[in-house]
């Protein structure tokens, strides 16, 4: 591994508390699994149990009145 890399797979500690093993995340992403009216769905659910190792931010969320 580039050495240039290294700090990435350290652990990082935020000033509340929370600690990550290391400091890869998945970007927030939008993946337009939910229902119509925006509430989460069995599927979108599905799509996040299969991607449960690491930090997750939430996606997006697209709200049309």
């Amino acid at each position: 591994m580039n050495p240039k890399y290294s700090d990435l797979f350290q652990p990082f500690q935020f000033s509340n508390g929370i600690e990550l093993k290391n400091r890869i995340v998945m970007a927030p992403m939008t993946n337009f699994l939910s229902h119509d009216d925006g509430t989460v769905s069995d599927k979108e659910i599905s799509y996040y149990i299969r991607r449960l190792s690491g930090v997750k931010i939430p996606e997006l969320r697209w709200l049309i009145r």
